[in-house]
């Protein structure tokens, strides 16, 4: 069978999420082919999600370990490679494989020569309003596909959704009251660097009062951050840290009446099951428009000023002034009014 191969190596959760409406549109374009996903290690479950994905690997870091992998894909059945993040080491790989049609990105001085098809990245050319969506469409447009359904949309497994149910059981949670789950953390070791662990427990205290049951989620490096969130609260509230993997995750946040997080991977998987979200960016690099979730009911929060220097991002800033900034109040009120 032919085959299309899209290479996302690099980047979280939300960037493989926001790439579904690519996945879609070849599929649409190209029915009799099937679609093979190469992923950062550890990220082949939320490509797996995709109904019209056949297979989702992993990319480990070499060129050899890359070779071993275009081999394990057969690579003289591979019509089609589309590179949605351009390394030297991917644009070779694909180059020395003979691969007919190779889509990248147009500005690599290193790279872009060995690929028939070059894209303009509209963020490269300093574009700050553009979805990273449409910006990812750009690829198969390339082509002269022009997308007909840009919706994103993952429907977690029917096991998941028990898992969940399980979880929540364990955990205390009572599934008949409606739940708002935060996600305070950014994929970022940010406990001791100013996070505001103030402002998601005034969050966290205010959605109780509110009458939602409240529980926090995070990855198990995130387990002491949401713990420190949590203590610093006046009325209970749940830790489901560290306890969710992608698919039990994308089942909890279905379950949710509206999730609370900044710009990250559980934003988009939000937004993606159906469920209000309110997306926190907080820093001025953090580019909203770009990055805002797609789709769905959401609002989003940002400080009325930044008092941060306006180069800072979440992997270089010290103190997180621009977080400590945002209202919690109003945070909430965007909360509400989506539930309404």
């Amino acid at each position: 069978m032919n085959k299309i191969l899209i290479l996302h190596p690099h980047g979280g959760m939300g960037d493989l999420i926001l790439s579904y409406p690519v996945i879609q549109t070849f599929h649409d374009a190209f029915p009799d082919h099937s679609i093979v996903y190469i992923t950062p290690p550890g990220l082949e479950e939320v490509i797996k999600a995709h109904p019209f994905v056949q297979e989702a690997l992993p990319l480990k870091a070499g060129f050899i370990s890359g070779q071993f992998l275009m081999n394990k894909v057969k690579k003289g059945e591979i019509k089609i490679a589309c590179c949605l993040w351009t390394t030297s080491k991917i644009a070779w790989l694909l180059y020395l494989n003979r691969i007919p049609i190779r889509i990248g990105q147009g500005d690599r001085f290193l790279s872009s020569f060995l690929f028939t098809h070059k894209v303009k990245i509209r963020s490269a050319q300093g574009d700050t309003q553009t979805h990273w969506v449409e910006i990812l469409l750009d690829y198969p447009r390339s082509l002269g596909l022009e997308p007909t359904n840009k919706q994103i949309r993952i429907n977690p497994t029917q096991k998941a959704i028990e898992n969940t149910a399980k979880l929540l059981q364990e955990s205390g949670l009572n599934t008949q009251k409606p739940a708002a789950v935060i996600h305070c953390g950014k994929g970022e070791n940010v406990i001791h660097r100013g996070w505001p662990l103030d402002l998601f427990a005034v969050i966290g205290d205010e959605l109780t009062r509110a009458g939602f049951q409240v529980a926090f989620t995070g990855s198990k490096k995130e387990i002491p951050l949401v713990e420190a969130v949590i203590k610093k609260m006046n009325l209970p509230a749940f830790s489901l840290a560290g306890k969710t993997d992608f698919q039990t995750l994308a089942a909890l946040l279905k379950q949710a009446k509206v999730v609370i997080c900044p710009d990250s991977g559980p934003m988009h998987l939000a937004a993606a099951v159906g469920t209000p979200v309110v997306a926190i960016f907080a820093m001025q690099k953090d580019f909203p428009d770009r990055w805002k979730p797609w789709g769905g009911k959401s609002a989003i929060a940002r400080p009325s000023q930044f008092p941060c220097r306006p180069w800072c991002t979440k992997e270089t800033c010290s103190d997180f002034k621009c977080y400590q900034a945002l209202s919690p109040q109003k945070i909430v009120e965007a909360a509400l009014d989506l539930v309404k």
